[in-house]
């Protein structure tokens, strides 16, 4: 349940909306209205004196019931309004169409109620209100298919960026409705555990989405606090290299089927679990869980180095051939969205204020103004490419050296064997259920004149062996027994090389990143086998269409061939790496795959 709608109606909604060419006539009241008819008389009695006066009244007030009464069935229909105690005339609907961000649609729908039926010009044109709730990237898509003319009239997401990226409806913003902090969530009980409930206990965006809490991020391609907080954690961590590497770690780790989901984490955390995942969500939604649970369960985490702040703007479609009343009925609602009426309800429904003014709801903290001011429009926008790009399939051989060499330990002690091994575990640990994995291992005629042997197939991590088994489990399995793997022989580089190359491209999804991670040791000792010069060549000869698979090359220890794994990297358009300890081997394996997703380095 990431997004939520602030009230019960989550569609089509409409507010009070009067039928085209209702008539309004306003009630009489007969025991003090002077206009009401009078009451039927008694027959006159007639003498020689003809009639009386009340008689003549009477009969008076019938030929006049009579001639008017014709006028108003036979006449035009104006005929009415001409009458002086007739009600008002019809007027002519004039539908204004309003789309809003779900959690706004219960509290637009009661801004806007005083507004509907409101006469606006003199025309006798007035207005009909239709609130919509839909997701701005929705919305968005919207505008790519339809017309001006068949976009709605006023439009308020959750983000100026969705207006600037609908150039085709020219929206204009003409005020702001609401804001709402970006913060974190759990229930009051875990966040008491945590100690972030104390006097300046307050995490860093670091500490949330990177501690040993689970975290349920929300999808950052359809919502904007899950995209807002990744924004928040890259640019809290300076923006560089790390700050990249730990948007990739955030990413893949919600990826990941065991991490909850934000519904269940919500439901965990509204329940009032001590151990109840972290949520990044707005204060309002904070506000409104404990409202809608009766119960004051969850509360507001505000980061130390601030909240990015999400502000709803009110958005106008431009290019639209409107009549006059229909003009007038836009600006009514526009006005009315922008009232001192609406200022107190959307507090009241948990936004702040778009004066700044403090939410009203449980869980919130009204006094909390640290705000995170968002970086620069083209780091914003590289950001989210970025980000979006980590959304692509993963198809990732891993090849391992495991000549006898690799029992040698590191600078920190580590043996280079256990490093690979680790290096893998992390892989396979950090890469969604999405991803397709396999591992060889290689070393010198480990098989007959060959000198790789496939550990596991290319398969998705989210698949099951046949004893039912994950293959990420398998894989795992298979990192716990690396030391068995070791050869006596020397290091096949170049033809594994040329074999794995091979089998990627023979095994190439268009729509998915195609990488080789290549780990070793040492330099090429087969004699027999293809040049470092063949190996370059056909790698550049094969990877020249649109067909590409990336090499990433590392080299453990001092005796690696430096030379030929960078050699192998650049010609596949991949990266090399020289590992010395066991924190530059994740170091190096987080940046492969922030650079696998065509990540570089922000800011370079």
């Amino acid at each position: 349940m990431g997004r939520h709608t602030d009230g019960p109606s989550t569609g089509r909604v409409k507010v009070l909306t009067p039928s085209t060419g209702v008539q309004r006539v306003a009630r009489l009241d007969p025991r003090t209205d002077p206009r009401t008819p009078a009451r039927p008389l008694r027959a006159p009695v007639t003498g020689r004196r003809g009639m009386g006066l009340p008689a003549k009244l009477a009969l008076v007030v019938v030929l006049l019931v009579t001639v008017l009464g014709a006028g108003v069935l036979l006449g035009p229909a104006e005929a009415l309004g001409k009458l002086p105690w007739a009600g008002a005339a019809p007027c002519t609907a004039e539908t204004v169409d309003v789309v809003v961000a779900p959690e706004l649609v219960s509290t637009v729908t009661q801004i806007l109620k005083p507004v509907d039926g409101d006469i606006v010009d003199d025309q006798r044109h007035c207005v009909a209100v239709q609130v919509r709730g839909q997701e701005p990237q929705d919305t968005l898509a919207s505008a790519d298919l339809l017309p001006a003319d068949r976009a709605p009239n006023l439009w308020v997401p959750d983000s100026v960026v969705w207006g600037q990226k609908a150039t085709r409806w020219a929206p204009q913003t003409v005020g702001l409705l609401a804001t709402t902090p970006v913060v974190v969530t759990t229930s009051k009980f875990a966040a008491q555990n945590l100690g972030w409930t104390q006097k300046d206990g307050d995490p860093t965006w670091k500490a949330v989405l990177r501690g040993k809490q689970s975290v349920a991020v929300p999808d950052f391609r359809t919502q904007t606090e899950g995209l807002e907080a990744l924004i928040a954690l890259w640019q809290s961590l300076g923006g560089g290299k790390k700050a990249d590497e730990a948007v990739v770690a955030a990413v893949f780790a919600g990826d990941r089927e065991e991490i909850p989901s934000v519904g269940d984490a919500l439901a965990n955390a509204r329940s009032g679990s001590s151990t109840a995942p972290l949520v990044p969500v707005t204060e309002q939604a904070v506000a409104y869980n404990n409202a809608v649970n009766q119960r004051s369960n969850l509360v507001a985490i505000y980061p130390k180095e601030g909240s990015p702040l999400m502000e709803y703007p009110i958005l106008r479609v431009g290019g639209q051939q409107l009549s006059a009343g229909r003009q007038a009925a836009v600006a009514r609602v526009q006005e009315g969205l922008m009232s001192a009426r609406s200022k107190e309800l959307v507090r009241q429904a948990g936004f702040r204020g778009p004066d700044g003014r403090s939410a009203v709801g449980d869980g919130i903290d009204p006094l909390q103004t640290r705000k995170l001011e968002p970086p620069s429009a083209s780091a914003v926008n590289g950001m989210v490419s970025r980000i979006e790009a980590l959304a692509r399939p993963s198809r990732i051989l891993a090849v391992i050296d495991v000549s006898g060499s690799m029992r040698a330990p590191l600078d920190d002690g580590l043996t280079r064997i256990s490093l690979a091994a680790a290096a893998a575990r992390l892989g396979a640990n950090l890469l969604p259920d999405s991803a397709y994995v396999g591992a060889w291992t290689f070393a010198g005629k480990v098989d007959g004149n060959r000198d790789w042997t496939e550990r596991a197939a290319l398969k998705k991590l989210g698949s099951s062996t046949k004893s039912g088994q994950s293959w990420r489990s398998h894989l795992l399995e298979l990192t716990q027994n690396f030391e068995s793997y070791l050869s006596g022989g020397g290091t096949g580089l170049y033809d594994t090389t040329l074999a794995s190359f091979d089998y990627m491209h023979d095994h190439y999804d268009p729509k998915a990143v195609n990488a080789i991670i290549l780990l070793s040791d040492g330099a090429n000792a087969d004699s027999g086998s293809a040049s470092l010069g063949k190996v370059v060549s056909e790698i550049k000869k094969r990877n020249k269409g649109t067909e590409k698979v990336a090499i990433y090359t590392a080299g453990l220890g001092p005796d690696a061939d430096y030379g030929a794994l960078k050699a192998i990297a650049e010609a596949s358009g991949g990266n090399w790496y020289r590992i010395d300890t066991a924190a530059e081997g994740q170091e190096a394996l987080l940046d492969g795959l922030r650079r696998s997703r065509e990540l570089a380095k922000i800011g370079s």
